[in-house]
């Protein structure tokens, strides 16, 4: 629940509240500290109506007068009842901000009963679950503390999004969480998942046995997805993680289990009315509440459901009102979901290039004691060991959690990642003077005497610091006089290889080379004395201005865009407006 640690004294800080998301596709988590007290960490249990757990299910219910963007009718707990008809319910609903995940073989074998939605659908119900969970964090905290200190403290989110969703996805979620009235762009902090995993590890080390020096591989086994990420420890004091690999994943979460055992029932009772819905989701239940979480992979152990007003019947394992499922049977349920977990795991540890010594398991299906002997049983030949990480279903709410706070105040004992892995390679055109010395094409050469290249300001593969924003040069010509700046578009374009093939300034026409955002620098707010006069080639002047798109790529690898004139950054988000592709 709560987490004590003695820190070392300081400048006073101002009091602001910090709030850690965890976005889940099927649960989502909350944790919140307060910065003058940041040794106290609290992980949310409440969620209204009477209910509590670490996790609430990420549900959305609407009745008939209400549609998706208005507001849920219920959420959480209240709509994950399938008992409840009335309405339109939604679940995976996540998954909309990014549908490749749709295209994966278990989720074609096994589609959720809900409507599935498409992006427009998808930013609507986020909104709605991400403004419910805000305003029961506002109730949590109204439980608390007086109106006059929360009306003037300020709330700040880090929130928690899948490592191998793309800038758009992250984007989007972000975008949500500014509509949901989180904050703004530029406050809201956008974290992989499997690195608040990894830093919450690293803060309890003590659990895990890994020194600096050592490689481990996370992986955020959750309900719908499962993440990885590749961390090697720089240091223990103060500890530092930095990435070693890119991170990889798919939907292969331990809700698919949920699904293929309600396969399983519908073929092992298709021809047997007396088992009927009712009893149906009875079993779900236990299955859920009790059997995935506590099945090791026993073969000769079976588990009982109860099965009330159904008589005996031996064929189909029915004995005095108790269905057996026998540990064959939950062998074959947990074998699909298992071994694409298993083979995920083993190629991130291919793309790794490091010795590996730890795979910790975070996330909900993380904490599975059967997922963690099939794991240990795989990699024992490579002597790489495996471990349940403490508090896993929780490591990473309360992981973003830590990394906002050491955001906050660098000074704070707690675990840290610095430096990540580009996941691809980020550039923009330029045109240059033709120089035929540098091998340039002829065919190309454009205005007499330039020619248009690639300038790639950050390569795929190479390690980036967050801390040291990458400024991009640019020059604005207009006609003298004192009218404002048009704006100024900026396409940035990715190129994304895994053959170790790195990107070239020739790439422009490249096929693999693609329009990653769209940029429109707002020049009107440069101020007028920061530009200048300068003379053209046919004799008269013009005016022209300086500037930077500072291009900072985050904790979540989402690239981030700042207008710097004059060596100032221009903090409002109206400066550079961004339109991802």
């Amino acid at each position: 629940m709560s987490k004590r640690i003695p820190t070392p004294s300081s400048t006073k800080e101002p009091l602001k509240f910090l709030v850690a998301l965890d976005f889940g596709t099927t649960f989502s988590a909350m944790a919140w500290a307060q910065s003058t007290k940041h040794e106290r960490q609290e992980v949310i249990q409440s969620w209204g109506a009477g209910k509590t757990g670490e996790k609430v299910p990420t549900v959305l219910q609407y009745d008939e007068n209400k549609s998706p963007g208005s507001g849920a009718s219920r959420w959480g707990f209240e709509a994950d009842s399938e008992d409840d008809e009335s309405g339109i319910r939604y679940e995976w609903f996540k998954l909309g901000l990014y549908p490749r995940l749709d295209e994966t073989g278990l989720m074609k074998l096994y589609p959720p009963k809900t409507p599935k939605v498409n992006e427009a659908e998808a930013k609507k119900l986020v909104i709605d679950y991400l403004s419910a969970l805000k305003m029961n964090f506002e109730q949590v905290m109204r439980n608390r503390y007086r109106a006059a200190i929360l009306d003037g403290t300020p709330t700040e989110y880090i929130i928690t999004v899948p490592a191998i969703w793309t800038d758009k996805s992250k984007n989007l979620t972000r975008d949500c969480a500014v509509r949901a009235g989180m904050g703004s762009k530029h406050q809201i902090q956008i974290i992989k998942e499997p690195e608040a995993a990894g830093i919450y590890a690293l803060d309890c080390m003590a659990d895990i046995d890994l020194e600096a020096g050592d490689t481990f591989v996370v992986c955020d086994a959750g309900g719908g997805t499962v993440d990885l990420i590749s961390y090697t420890v720089k240091s223990l004091d103060p500890p530092i993680l930095t990435e070693a690999a890119e991170g990889s994943g798919g939907l292969c979460g331990g809700s698919f289990l949920n699904r293929i055992f309600a396969d399983f029932l519908d073929k092992k009772f298709r021809r047997y009315p007396p088992f009927d819905e009712s009893l149906k989701r009875h079993a779900l239940k236990v299955f859920e509440t009790s059997i995935k979480r506590w099945y090791v992979g026993t073969p000769d152990k079976s588990y009982p459901i109860t099965v009330r007003g159904l008589p005996d019947n031996a064929q189909l394992g029915i004995w005095r009102e108790r269905l057996e499922i026998t540990g064959q049977d939950l062998r074959e349920i947990f074998e699909p979901v298992v071994t694409e977990i298993v083979n995920l795991v083993k190629s991130q540890i291919t793309a790794t290039r490091k010795k590996v010594k730890s795979v910790l398991l975070a996330g909900g299906f993380g904490e599975s004691e059967y997922l963690r002997t099939v794991l240990s049983k795989a990699l024992e030949p490579d002597g790489i060991l495996v471990h349940h990480i403490l508090n896993s279903n929780t490591a990473i709410v309360r992981g973003a959690l830590i990394r906002g706070l050491t955001r906050m105040n660098k000074q704070l004992p707690y675990a840290r990642s610095e430096g990540r892995i580009a996941t691809r390679s980020y550039g923009t055109p330029k045109y240059v003077k033709f120089d035929r010395m540098k091998g340039h094409d002829e065919a190309k050469r454009v205005g007499g005497g330039f020619i248009e290249i690639m300038h790639w300001f950050i390569q795929q593969g190479k390690s980036v610091d967050e801390a040291r924003p990458i400024p991009v040069q640019l020059t604005a010509r207009k006609e003298v006089g004192s009218k404002p700046f048009d704006p100024m578009v900026i396409r940035v374009f990715s190129h994304e290889d895994h053959t170790g093939l790195q990107a070239t300034e020739d790439m422009v026409d490249d096929p693999n080379v693609k329009e990653l955002v769209t940029l429109t620098a707002n020049l009107d707010m440069i101020p007028q004395h920061n530009w200048y006069r300068e003379r053209d080639a046919d004799g008269g002047e013009s005016d022209v201005v300086d500037f930077d798109i500072s291009m900072t790529l985050n904790s979540a690898s989402l690239l981030s865009f700042k207008l710097v004139h004059a060596g100032v950054n221009d903090d409002n988000e109206e400066a550079v407006e961004a339109e991802f592709k």
